[in-house]
């Protein structure tokens, strides 16, 4: 708006010097902020008039811009009062919140009233029972009822090493090899002259070594599959140590 008003002082000054210039013509730092109206009567300088239009339309705008800054300030103003208003409504939040909790915990108890009344009128129309109350309410089981794990399991172990003892005892009984001086003697009845030891080989020892390996991966399978079917089947192992650790008197 400065720059504008200046660039109409500078036009004015320079259309008065010259031939045509307008009486009329009103200096550019007038009162009134700039809003004064200008006469254009009897000018006839067409620069003055093109600046003369463009200072009025500069004026317009600078009256849309005081409404809107009357405006921004009423709005400021709105904002100011809400931001004071703020505690009390957050406190009016919170006590809808308790009324809230407090219906919903209202309206859950009439509904266990209602569902307990719904069940002993259906009693009483298919003539079941006279009265029926709801003293607890179930609650799911924490162990299974059956099958009954630990006595499968003892069971299990049990004729598992019957069953070994059993097979072993077959096949010594079916083997009919010749193994040492004992077996040859009762099969000759008489006693032999001389013995020779057994010799081993590195192919006999290397395969003894193999037979040794083999036989401790094996156990250690085994034990790992007995703790898992003991984890799946029957209780976690992490409950059962604690368990354990509780009956010792170990746990902190």
């Amino acid at each position: 708006m400065l720059r504008l008003e200046r660039l109409v002082a500078s036009l004015q000054a320079r259309a008065a010097s010259g031939p045509g210039a307008s009486p009329a013509a009103v200096p550019a730092d007038s009162p009134n902020d700039g809003l004064t109206e200008r006469p254009t009567k009897g000018a006839d300088n067409p620069p003055y008039i093109q600046i003369h239009a463009q200072l009025e339309a500069a004026d317009s705008q600078i009256s849309a811009l005081h409404r809107k800054r009357d405006e921004l300030q009423a709005e400021l103003g709105g904002i100011e009062r809400h931001l004071a208003h703020t505690p009390v409504v957050e406190r009016d939040y919170t006590a809808m919140l308790r009324d809230l909790d407090s219906a919903q915990l209202e309206y859950r108890q009439v509904r266990q009233k209602q569902m307990e009344a719904q069940t002993a009128q259906n009693l009483e129309i298919e003539r079941k029972g006279e009265r029926f109350t709801l003293i607890e309410p179930p609650f799911p089981p924490e162990e299974p009822a059956s099958p009954n794990r630990p006595l499968i399991l003892i069971f299990g172990l049990m004729l598992s090493l019957a069953a070994g003892f059993a097979a072993v005892a077959l096949l010594e009984a079916s083997d009919r090899t010749v193994r040492g001086r004992g077996d040859l003697q009762g099969l000759l009845t008489a006693a032999p002259l001389a013995t020779i030891p057994l010799m081993f080989t590195a192919a006999d020892r290397a395969r003894r070594r193999r037979q040794r390996v083999g036989a401790m991966l094996g156990g250690a399978v085994c034990v790992i599959l007995a703790l898992a079917t003991v984890h799946v089947f029957y209780r976690p192992l992490d409950v059962l140590w604690i368990v354990a650790m509780r009956r010792l008197g170990l746990e902190a």
